[in-house]
């Protein structure tokens, strides 16, 4: 009788975790926004192929794009450049990467954590202590006590991969019952960096298998075997093919090939850039027996890449942006997909323009107006009116957009590119879901449910011209 009372308790109980789980989401209907990028940017239109920014200031901020990459004088930004490195192997205080590891172990450490700050595996069930202690000694701490440059820990990413927080492909979630936690937001997840990527090597987890990286722009661990070592040799020839001529890829899942055909190195996504031979044959690292980096040349198809930088005009954007609609939602890079960021990191790539990983960051790459001291409606006026197509950005808290015009009805209102997890009530208490890449518009409020807040209506509310770059000296 006792066993039976029970099972009906625990059933009882997973019923209404499901119904507090089903309360929290829902999906935003989008059969009202228009998703065809032609019905937008209209190829009959007499601006359509016109270019949106002065040729020499793309070529500045293609050189800008460079330097973050591949270094090679004193004012890059290069994992592959000493001094810049060296800036960022701090070996004392609370900045410091062994500061700043021992905060990760433990803030994924549930042995103090209630509530909204337990941390989840991918079956429910709270991690054990078993768990981040066994991460926790794969870390060896001590080696990031003491850090100074070797060149000969210069590396570069031989396939895409994952950049997670601490050295586990396991997920952590907060509860689900929480609205905007739970799937998909692994808070293990970093970021996902494209084959070709130069890196830095700082240290090694106990088992190997995973590295503890510097990028061009963050930090994180990678598994071991998608990275290789870069020597003086290599490095020297990459840069000399980059500063020559570039390509970057203009699809999903775009296959590098042998060029017979006959091996398959990887595959790759727009944003990913690689030195150029000729329209169909690109350079790429593979990783030796020694896990040193060599050149092998592949083939791609040559509608699926172009030559970086892509001309800035609405053609261009309207292709990419067609080619990268609908795409789900991808929290970190996960499963190869996009989240807001990297939507436009990538997207902005192919036309040159550098953009850091975080939506915090990518603001600061064009001359910023802070809009937030004013009410939304304030805001999306002074957007409609003074918002730059496809060159302005707009920041708010956790989330970032790109302006692509305004729509045609009798009020205008901004119309943006996004990758967007969802809407959610000023209390925060539930989220509708979009989940994906789509153009959508900005409303004082959304007649599907009028309860849902403006993504204008935010306590951050900034813009940003990409075409006033704030890293070209004007003196």
């Amino acid at each position: 009788m006792a066993h039976h009372c029970r099972s009906i308790l625990l059933l009882v109980i997973a019923c209404f975790m499901t119904q507090a789980i089903a309360s929290t989401r829902s999906l935003f209907p989008l059969q009202a926004y228009n998703q065809s990028p032609t019905y937008w940017f209209p190829p009959n239109a007499p601006d359509y192929i016109k270019p949106l920014v002065p040729a020499k200031l793309q070529q500045q901020a293609h050189q800008n794009l460079l330097k973050h990459y591949f270094g090679g004088n004193p004012t890059s930004s290069s994992p592959w450049d000493e001094h810049y490195v060296q800036q960022r192997l701090p070996d004392k205080g609370t900045d410091s990467i062994a500061s700043s590891i021992k905060k990760m172990l433990e803030r994924f450490d549930n042995v103090d954590a209630k509530g909204d700050s337990i941390n989840y595996g991918s079956n429910y069930r709270p991690y054990t202590q078993t768990w981040i202690d066994a991460i926790r000694t794969n870390v060896q701490l001590t080696q990031f006590k003491s850090l100074y440059f070797h060149a000969e820990q210069r590396g570069i990413t031989v396939r895409p991969t994952m950049v997670r927080v601490l050295p586990t492909n396991d997920p952590s979630f907060y509860s689900d019952t929480i609205a905007g936690e739970g799937y998909p937001f692994d808070n293990l997840q970093e970021s996902r960096l494209h084959i070709g990527t130069p890196i830095y090597v700082i240290g090694h987890s106990a088992d190997t298998l995973w590295s503890f990286i510097m990028s061009p722009d963050l930090q994180g661990w990678v598994l071991s075997d998608s990275i290789a070592f870069a020597d003086d040799a290599f490095i020297q020839l990459w840069r000399s093919a980059a500063r020559k001529k570039m390509a970057v890829i203009t699809d999903f899942n775009v296959a590098l090939t042998e060029p017979h055909q006959s091996r398959i190195y990887a595959s790759d996504d727009i944003g990913s850039i690689l030195p150029q031979l000729d329209a169909q044959h690109l350079m790429i690292p593979v990783v030796n027996n020694r896990q040193q980096a060599v050149i092998h040349i592949a083939r791609v198809a040559p509608d699926k890449i172009s030559t970086l930088p892509l001309t800035a005009n609405r053609k261009n954007f309207s292709l990419l942006i067609q080619r990268s609609l609908g795409r789900p939602y991808g929290w970190g890079g996960l499963y190869g997909y996009n989240d807001c960021s990297s939507e436009l990191k990538n997207l902005m790539t192919a036309f040159g323009f550098w953009l850091p990983t975080h939506s915090s960051k990518q603001i600061t790459q064009g001359k910023t107006v802070d809009l937030s001291q004013y009410p939304p409606s304030e805001r999306l006026d002074f957007l409609a009116k003074h918002g730059r197509p496809f060159m302005t950005l707009i920041h708010i808290r956790g989330h970032i957009m790109l302006y692509v015009g305004n729509t045609d009805t009798d009020e205008e209102r901004p119309m943006t590119f996004q990758n967007i997890w969802g809407l959610g009530p000023e209390d925060h208490s539930r989220r509708s879901i979009i989940g994906q890449s789509v153009l959508f518009p900005l409303l004082l409020s959304y007649p599907e449910d009028r309860s849902l807040a403006s993504l204008a209506a935010g306590p951050i509310f900034q813009i940003s011209y990409l075409d006033q770059p704030t890293y070209i000296d004007k003196s």
